[in-house]
């Protein structure tokens, strides 16, 4: 039973350390976007007027998934999330795809994995579990009186 314990808690150790990791936002080293990445893109005043039929009222951030790059420049977004001019962050209602016009956004980043962050977020989880792991053992883990009840044992 004890060997159980410790393998479902290191195994538990264990996914959260793959599970962590923090991202950011980042500008592109080159002018052309990857289709398939993770995109966020802020819209002009102009932008935010212009797509209110198809994001929404308010909506200065779009969040989603770049389907592709037009032609014309228009980047197609499949939206996940939007940032309304009040800083609220809330999930799309939406469907399909929305064409963002280039000449309608002030920036277009893309999510990456921030190692650094992510390396610390790790470390301080391991560490967390090991001070877990080493309290339990110096506490001598749970106990039991043999008894199959909640109440006393008998003598």
């Amino acid at each position: 039973m004890l060997l159980y314990r410790r393998a479902t808690m290191s195994a538990g150790a264990l996914a959260l350390l793959l599970n962590t990791a923090c991202y950011t936002y980042q500008r592109p080293t080159t002018a052309v976007l990857p289709a398939g990445a993770d995109v966020r893109v802020k819209l002009t005043a102009e932008g935010t007027q212009e797509l209110a039929r198809f994001l929404g009222p308010r909506v200065v951030t779009a969040e989603g998934t770049l389907a592709s790059t037009r032609a014309d420049g228009a980047l197609m977004v499949a939206v996940d999330w939007i940032e309304l001019t009040d800083g609220q962050r809330q999930r799309w209602n939406g469907e399909g795809q929305v064409a963002i016009p280039r000449d309608m956004t002030t920036a277009a980043d893309i999510k990456t994995l921030d190692r650094k962050k992510s390396v610390l977020v790790s470390i301080a989880i391991a560490a967390a579990v090991v001070l877990i792991a080493i309290t339990a053992i110096k506490s001598g883990g749970a106990h039991t009186d043999g008894s199959a009840g909640g109440g006393p044992a008998t003598p």
